[in-house]
């Protein structure tokens, strides 16, 4: 499979097809280091669906990694991508991050929907392939519902009901994740802040809270 998509790449010459971006085969590209040695990209299959890959300098030839998350939301189109050395060793490791939004109508005679955004954050391992730490900096869920009165059932109210945090993430420049500036709003278990305000190290192959 790597073979396969290494003589994709090289084929095109790592251009951008975005105008291309559903037909199978094609790279998108949606994000960049700025000192251009880590791209990520998407790969659209044949039934339409996107592989998200890690194209990076690797010594004097291009790598692929892929870094598929099962059971959460995808990229998107756009995403911002910084190099940090974390485990002083082999390549620099790659934080991701990237933003995304939604909404849904109910629709029937009450009508009603909700509306979210999120912000998350992934730190990747080139040389071993693996997820370091994931975040989510920010979680905004908003509901309305509609409902007739019990005083005039021909009169329709709205209850609205949101919830949320967010909070700072940043990585310093020798490695270590940074946590601050925790804000809740009708807190939740599905609200519940994933990470704890403060300063993670890496040890042991893992983040662990200062």
């Amino acid at each position: 499979m790597r073979l396969v998509i290494f003589l994709m790449i090289a084929s095109m010459s790592f251009s951008v097809y975005s105008q291309q971006a559903t037909i199978a085969g094609f790279l998108t590209e949606i994000g960049r280091s700025t000192d251009g040695l880590v791209k990520a990209c998407l790969l659209v299959n044949k039934n339409g669906y996107g592989t998200e890959l890690l194209i990076y300098k690797n010594g004097k030839n291009w790598d692929t990694l892929s870094i598929v998350r099962e059971g959460d939301s995808d990229i998107g189109d756009t995403c911002f991508i910084q190099t940090v050395q974390i485990d002083k060793k082999g390549l620099k490791e790659v934080v991701l991050s990237w933003s995304g939004q939604g909404s849904h109508s109910y629709g029937g005679p009450t009508g009603g929907g909700f509306s979210n955004k999120f912000t998350k954050h992934e730190i990747w391992n080139l040389n071993t392939g693996k997820k370091l730490f994931a975040a989510q900096s920010l979680y905004y869920n908003q509901e309305s519902l509609g409902y007739y009165s019990e005083k005039d059932p021909s009169e329709l109210k709205t209850r609205t009901e949101t919830c949320s945090y967010q909070y700072t993430f940043a990585v310093t420049k020798d490695g270590k994740v940074v946590i601050s500036n925790l804000k809740q709003k009708n807190s939740s278990p599905v609200s519940k802040p994933d990470h704890k305000p403060g300063v993670y190290l890496f040890r042991d192959d893992q983040f662990v809270r200062q």
